[in-house]
């Protein structure tokens, strides 16, 4: 779908006015809120209270839906299915890209990478071939929201891209590679009573290094050290660093699982900067650098 940059412009003006809109709507409100609140209230301590928390919560509010709302699909699928789209085709072959879908939960479940949560979101989900290398991408977002019925705590599991990767080293069991620094990765092992004799371990490799910054979890040891060799063990060092950020890989069967944690979402179109194309195309091959980096630093291609 051909877009014109004009007609992208004129959709992100669209969300500004609505947003500027939303929040004089919402400060107005407050106000006579709070002036309600003062004449009725204006003889008590309560009022005063009253008004107190009326203050408070209403930026807080106020925020939460401009921060944590969607954008209007309209200017999100045009930017998605024209500048992305047109972009990510010519970065790989055989281009697939849907951003509505994403993966389903039980994909990601099976890994035994992460920790699954309550809330599970996945979009932009893109198909193709890298330097013969078939893949997958989407983004993702775990998160696990704990309710006492006084206070809502909400946390963070994952925020990135997933990264799903054809190779040729195939394993009979599976084998979890995850970054120390990530906090809800599923670390646990399983006891002999579930796992039998291929029950999941800890294993050490004998780079201390890689053992300081990686925890190594394998149904198998014979399978572990037939795809950590050396060279191995460094690629993927050199893949944490290349990437800027904590990650987690996983081999199962003929597939490579990468999770990429960012803490952000990638692909998504400016609101209150200026969209400009060539700003915008470096952005998104940016965004998209994750699948050519695991794919030539892994050296995966054919």
């Amino acid at each position: 779908m051909k877009v014109s940059v004009w007609e992208l412009r004129r959709e992100q003006t669209k969300i500004r006015v609505r947003t500027v809109v939303l929040v004089v709507s919402a400060i107005i409100a407050a106000i006579f809120t709070i002036v309600w609140l003062d004449k009725v209230f204006s003889q008590s301590e309560s009022g005063a209270v009253l008004c107190a928390i009326t203050l408070a919560i209403m930026p807080v509010i106020l925020i939460a839906c401009v921060v944590r709302g969607k954008l209007p699909n309209r200017y999100r699928n045009l930017y998605k299915e024209s500048l992305v789209k047109e972009i990510a085709g010519e970065l790989f072959e055989n281009l697939s890209y849907d951003p509505n879908q994403g993966y389903k939960k039980d994909e990601i479940k099976d890994t035994r990478l992460m920790k699954i949560g309550n809330v599970f979101e996945s979009e932009d989900l893109m198909t193709g071939m890298y330097r013969g290398v078939k893949f997958s991408r989407a983004d993702l977002r775990i998160e696990n929201i704990q309710s006492t019925g006084k206070s809502t705590t909400r946390i963070e599991y994952f925020r990135g891209s997933w990264l799903m990767v054809a190779s040729d080293k195939k394993i009979r069991g599976s084998l979890q590679i995850m970054s120390n620094g990530i906090r809800f990765a599923d670390k646990y092992k399983e006891s002999f009573f579930s796992g039998g004799e291929n029950r999941r371990h800890k294993i050490e490799s004998e780079d201390v290094d890689f053992n300081r910054e990686f925890r190594i979890m394998a149904s198998d040891d014979a399978d572990a050290f037939y795809v950590l060799t050396p060279r191995m063990m460094q690629d993927l060092k050199a893949l944490k660093r290349a990437l800027g950020c904590e990650i987690m890989v996983a081999w199962i069967g003929g597939r490579i699982h990468v999770a990429v944690y960012s803490h952000k979402n990638s692909l998504e179109p400016p609101v209150w900067s200026e969209l400009h194309l060539e700003d915008e195309r470096r952005k998104i091959e940016k965004d998209l650098c994750d699948v050519r980096t695991v794919v030539d630093i892994l050296n995966l291609s054919r």
